[in-house]
């Protein structure tokens, strides 16, 4: 339409009966396809689920996980506490932390208790996977130390069943069991649902004697059950845990020999919330490592986690920090592989346990272990000689995991030092560094790492370091 001063008027012309009856159609048919695609969607899954929640009994609602109802129930993992004797807390260890709200060990620990205390209905058990104890490997106070731990443990209410396992730092297994009254290694069965607890030392391997045949016989007769490990180590060398890497080989043996299908792998140590899956034979595993009980940092929550059971299976998992509500996991579906340093065993020709491998140690001033690492402090050096004839030239780089700040020299049969690379490191790190082409037929090496000065009391931490083959 014109209106005579040069601008269209464009005309409306209402829509017909017909034209409103396709668009309801259309409008039907995408509400429709909407309703199909989240009815596919297991409950806990979906985006608009939200993910954190002020109570437990929100939290169950919102995954429509009742603990009421026949073959479901759920339990509670802790770990990590340290607990140190009561002349030497953490607020005169550590007293920089303390001032900044971290390390306040026993307070976080007695928190995190009274809270499981007041949880309704209770878990049907709490299990607590290790490192109860800061020094429990340590003879001359491990009983003293286990005793104070279970000071706190008594005040949970005695309806709730509660399970341990011996961590690195409680490594004194036979005090552990008699104090706690706790065997290194056990099985137990909820509502159709096989536990296994494992021992795995003070190095991350099920070497204790006779487990490894146990763990097997275990397996045989609990096929075609739901499976649930609990263990102190993780199964993989994430982070700089090197002592982890036999305890990869042997459960990667173990249950693809004698086992197929899903399993859970739940654990601590690593002092961190982390969930990760990995498939290898016929086993598809989830791996869960829990925080620990006491805030470490301004990043890494104090907490616990619930593990919620229905029909015979974990549906769900939750972490509840201090202070925190309640946070649902993403399902086990959409958690990532494993990333690990040494994904072809293959390649690997040997490794040096900084602490343990004390034949491979040359020179060793003002050194001293330091849980899982080797600590060298105020401008000293250390010095490893690594043989390599065996290898017949197969040597081409090594894989190192430290922290703090140092400077590493290499050198090979004719004694002469040079750089290696990293230059210096500020931070922990895990790296693999190429090894100089005339070093890869040496007979031996030798490796240097220097204190870098930067903080002489703290000094730098070598967790240990593999040789790496073509």
């Amino acid at each position: 339409m014109w209106n005579g001063m040069g601008t269209v008027i464009r005309s409306f012309t209402p829509p017909s009966i017909g034209d409103i009856k396709r668009l309801s159609r259309s409008l039907l048919r995408l509400f429709l396809f909407v309703l199909a695609v989240l009815a596919k969607i297991p409950a806990g899954v979906a985006k608009e689920l939200p993910a954190r929640h002020a109570t437990m009994a929100e939290t169950f609602r919102s995954l429509q996980f009742d603990p009421a109802e026949s073959k479901s129930f759920y339990f509670v993992q802790i770990s990590d506490s340290h607990i140190q004797p009561a002349e030497s807390d953490e607020k005169t260890r550590f007293p920089v932390q303390w001032a900044a709200g971290y390390y306040r060990v026993t307070e976080d620990f007695q928190r995190i208790l009274d809270e499981i205390n007041k949880l309704a209905p209770s878990p049907r058990f709490l299990i607590h996977t290790g490192d109860l104890t800061e020094e429990g490997w340590n003879p001359p106070i491990a009983v003293q130390l286990f005793e104070r731990a279970k000071g706190f443990l008594t005040g949970l209410k005695p309806s709730l069943t509660v399970k341990l396992i011996v961590g690195n730092h409680d490594a004194q297994p036979d005090l552990f069991q008699k104090a706690f009254s706790s065997p290194p290694y056990y099985s137990f069965d909820v509502e159709g649902v096989h536990f296994i607890a494992l021992y795995t030392d003070g190095w991350g391997n099920l070497n204790h004697p006779g487990q490894k045949e146990w763990f097997v016989d275990d397996l045989e007769k609990s096929r075609g059950k739901e499976l649930v490990i609990f263990a102190h180590h993780p199964p993989t060398e994430i982070e700089t845990q090197f002592e982890t890497y036999t305890l990869r080989q042997q459960l990667e043996e173990i249950l693809g020999r004698h086992w197929q299908g899903d399993c859970w792998y739940i654990c601590g140590h690593l002092h961190n919330n982390l969930l990760k899956k990995r498939t290898f034979s016929n086993v598809r595993m989830n791996m869960v490592s829990t925080a620990n009980t006491f805030r470490q940092d301004r990043n890494r929550p104090a907490g616990y986690r619930l593990f919620c059971v229905t029909n015979n299976k974990i549906a769900a998992s939750v972490f509840k920090g201090l202070d925190e509500p309640f946070a649902i996991d993403p399902p086990a579906s959409q958690w990532d592989e494993f990333k690990l340093a040494f994904e072809d065993l293959r390649h690997v020709l040997l490794i040096v346990r900084a602490p343990a491998d004390t034949k491979y140690l040359a020179t060793n001033p003002a050194s001293r272990t330091w849980g899982n690492r080797r600590m060298v402090a105020n401008g000293k050096a250390i010095e490893y000689r690594i043989p390599l004839a065996q290898w017949k030239g197969r040597a081409r780089s090594i894989a190192l995991a430290a922290g703090g700040d140092f400077a590493a020299q290499i050198s090979g049969d004719d004694g002469v030092w040079r750089e290696f690379a990293p230059k210096a490191c500020k931070g922990t790190i895990i790296v693999a560094v190429p090894l100089p082409p005339d070093l890869w037929s040496a007979s031996e090496i030798r490796l240097r790492f220097e204190d870098g000065g930067l903080n002489p009391s703290y000094g730098f931490l070598i967790h240990g370091f593999a040789v790496m083959g073509d």
